[in-house]
């Protein structure tokens, strides 16, 4: 009997040595909506790829740490972005990608449903011509889009280092999915060449993979220069179009 209680006594102690060292997480699941769009100047949207490789918000948590840690929210093609399990709390919100870079908003607080918006300048600006997009008898396309500069900051008036014509068989093309087969790339002084005047490029058709007629792609022209933003060889980018090959 004396074994048994001696026995009972310590399974109740280790018993309560761990409830007592046990941190029972009391936080409730994140519910509350952050949403908002990426805008330039003159209002026209910062397209992105789908995700956050070239357009993202950094969230820093300062209602939960004074020192917290960084994390992203990704923005959409359209550069808008919406996040429905964020904790309600006091952020800094950053928008970083294409654009010169910028401070963001301090002290937003997120409680419910919270718009916060961001106007930024792009380094590029990639705007369709008329027609945008020429199908081709020999399996390509033609695309005629104008560059200019988004930005008259002096430090963000390099050259344009690249043009592409990116082309996917989704509607989530961008310089993180497309198929390289049929994409053209341009560099140095002929990607140069399309700032600031009315230009087209064409798609490739190399290893006898061409546009197929009767199937539906989707593309968009993407640029970028020297300079960096803070997502490193991140695209600005045209919005994308929808084409049927006849």
């Amino acid at each position: 009997m004396k074994c048994k209680s001696l026995i009972g006594g310590s399974v109740v102690a280790v018993l309560f040595f761990f409830s007592a060292c046990m941190k029972v997480d009391n936080y409730a699941a994140p519910e509350e909506t952050v949403r908002g769009r990426i805008v330039d100047t003159e209002g026209r949207p910062v397209f992105a790829n789908a995700g956050s490789s070239s357009v993202r918000i950094k969230m820093l948590d300062y209602g939960y740490s004074d020192n917290p840690s960084e994390y992203y929210l990704n923005v959409g093609m359209d550069g808008s972005y919406i996040n429905h399990k964020t904790f309600a709390s006091t952020y800094t919100m950053v928008p970083q990608g294409p654009f010169v870079p910028v401070a963001g908003r301090e002290n937003v607080e997120v409680r419910g449903d919270t718009e916060v918006d961001f106007v930024v300048e792009p380094f590029f600006v990639i705007e369709w011509g008329e027609p945008a997009l020429i199908p081709n008898a020999n399996g390509t396309v033609t695309a005629n889009v104008r560059i200019a500069r988004g930005t008259d900051n002096p430090a963000y008036q390099g050259d344009l280092s690249q043009v592409l014509l990116f082309i996917s068989t989704t509607q989530y093309v961008g310089s993180n999915n497309y198929d390289t087969r049929l994409t053209s790339v341009l560099t140095g002084a002929a990607a140069n060449a399309f700032l600031n005047v009315d230009a087209s490029i064409t798609s490739t058709a190399s290893n006898g993979v061409e546009l197929q007629s009767g199937y539906t792609y989707y593309v968009r022209v993407g640029a970028r220069g020297a300079m960096n933003g803070e997502v490193p060889e991140a695209y600005n980018f045209s919005e994308a179009k929808k084409l049927v090959m006849p």
